[in-house]
Order: structure tokens, then C-alpha cells, then sequence
């Protein structure tokens, strides 16, 4: 499993390759912009969760 610095890391890296101001004319690049931001959100609840979880133990 990755580091939370790694998948920050990679979201960047992955956000401004995709982002739809730097592909302008690409298909699909909006929607791929999208699907990279909802995962990075998504493994960001996942880690906020299992913190939550741990401290309540």
C-alpha cells in the first residue's frame, strides 16, 4: 500500500498531466481529470477513516 505522501504525490503528477487547461482539444481529458480527483478523494476518506478508527481502539 502507498504512503499518503505517494499518493499525494502521484494525484499531482497525475492532476496537472491531466488537467483540462493543459489538454485542451483532448477527449476525454475532462473526464479523466475527474476520475483522478474522486480517487485521490476517495483514498483521502479511506486514511482519514482508518486514523479514526485506530484512535477509538
Amino acid at each position: 500500500m502507498a504512503t499518503e505522501e505517494e499518493n499525494r504525490s502521484s494525484y499531482i503528477r497525475l492532476a496537472l498531466k491531466w488537467h483540462p487547461d493543459k489538454k485542451k482539444g483532448a477527449d476525454g481529458a475532462t473526464l479523466k481529470f475527474q476520475v483522478i480527483n474522486e480517487a485521490y478523494q476517495d483514498s483521502t476518506i479511506v486514511g482519514t477513516s482508518r486514523v479514526r478508527h485506530e484512535n477509538v481502539q
